[in-house]
């Protein structure tokens, strides 16, 4: 079954990365009960197991880190879950790591499920972060495209596909992920 994907990914005016994606899915009447938390664990089994292990999300009462051997990709105080839309939603304020710019801890990642009037959203969204690898401020048009083919496409691919798995859980059968781009919010192509 294929399903579209919608994505944006730009930067805003202040330096930092939106990037968001979604799969809307008539098909689902209803979300899991505890649909934030099912969302996240879903996310971290995912992180592992599409970079065969290599990066590892470690959940401690401090928070949450993507993990490359020892070293913290990315950091994140714990999970804050809140009621959005109608339905759920979990969020980790980004708080540290190499691929995060020093002194630019403000962005966060959240993952969110609602109803829809017909079916359910899943969503991914990564708001106010400012990566390492875009560069000096502000970004050169060789820094943008640096992280668009580097880590910008790593968490897209991993995020549409990540989408795709949760959707083939709900709905019960197998998802292939087709991605649409959307106009979403005001920014540069990153």
């Amino acid at each position: 079954m294929v399903k579209e994907v919608a994505c944006q990914q730009v930067l805003l005016p202040d330096h930092s990365v939106h990037s968001v994606q979604w799969i809307d899915l008539p098909e689902v009447g209803e979300l899991p009960i505890g649909c934030a938390s099912f969302l996240l664990e879903r996310y971290l089994n995912h992180i592992r197991k599409c970079t065969f292990g290599m990066v590892r999300p470690v959940q401690t009462a401090s928070g949450v880190s993507f993990r490359l051997l020892v070293i913290p990709l990315l950091s994140f105080e714990p999970p804050r879950f809140d009621v959005v839309n109608e339905g759920e939603r979990v969020l980790l304020p980004i708080c540290g790591g190499v691929l995060l710019r020093k002194g630019e801890a403000d962005g966060s990642f959240s993952l969110a499920g609602w109803k829809l009037d017909a079916g359910v959203r899943i969503q991914a969204e990564l708001t106010g972060y400012h990566p390492l690898l875009l560069g000096k401020v502000p970004p050169s048009a060789l820094g943008r495209m640096f992280y668009r083919y580097t880590q910008g496409f790593i968490h897209r691919l991993v995020t549409v596909s990540y989408l795709a798995v949760v959707a083939g859980e709900l709905i019960g059968k197998k998802v292939e992920a087709r991605v649409r781009e959307v106009p979403h919010q005001e920014g540069r192509k990153t």
